[in-house]
């Protein structure tokens, strides 16, 4: 944006409406990693019934702002918002572990069990490596492997939180935020929930050729 040309009137309204965006994907990220553990399933055109987390529904919110933001202020106002974001979910999961960690009183309306079983059953991890060579991402992706197959022996999920690591300049900020000595290559979330029916495929006899 070309703030030479915009008056004071301008900028403030400009300058407003990106607090409104940056408000729209903070409160989107830290929604869906809350909300995550309820599931519904959606009939698309009858052909297939999927089972989805309602964490979906924010989170694509979250791309569109960012694309917006981009776009309009910069690429490096974009960065500042994601990183914002990030700050915001991680200290939202100090909150969340510390009030777990709290021992409801016998008057609660919520106890101990059912705050843990909402709250209480999702950590984020953070995979890194000495360097960012192709060895480095090839040991990552072993390890994750490793670890993917240990979640799902524990009855497990995972999903990924790619923007902060696919991004060069967030992953110092990143490394910095967790406290991390080694190069940021992966950013997960793990933990317990519902099962759900498995990604549609195809059938084998479609894919491969006798």
């Amino acid at each position: 944006m070309n703030e030479k040309t915009l008056s004071i009137k301008d900028k403030a309204l400009a300058f407003n409406i990106f607090l409104i965006l940056a408000a729209i994907f903070i409160s989107s990220l830290v929604v869906s990693n809350l909300i995550f553990q309820k599931f519904f399933s959606w009939n698309f055109l009858g052909w297939y019934n999927f089972e989805i987390s309602v964490g979906i529904l924010p989170y694509p919110m979250t791309f569109l702002v960012t694309d917006l933001i981009s776009e309009i202020y910069g690429k490096k106002k974009a960065n500042q918002v994601v990183i914002t974001g990030i700050f915001a979910s991680a200290f939202s999961l100090l909150i969340i572990m510390l009030s777990d960690a709290a021992t409801a009183t016998e008057w609660s309306p919520i106890g101990n069990e059912v705050f843990h079983s909402v709250f209480g059953l999702s950590a984020l991890a953070v995979f890194a490596s000495t360097s960012d060579t192709f060895p480095d991402w090839l040991a990552t992706g072993q390890a994750l492997s490793s670890v993917l197959l240990t979640l799902t022996a524990a009855g497990a999920t995972a999903s990924y939180l790619n923007p902060p690591v696919e991004l060069e300049e967030l992953r110092p900020r990143l490394q910095e935020l967790v406290q991390c000595k080694g190069t940021p290559q992966l950013l997960m979330r793990f933990g317990y929930g519902p099962s759900v029916a498995p990604t549609v495929r195809r059938d084998v006899d479609e894919v491969l050729i006798h």
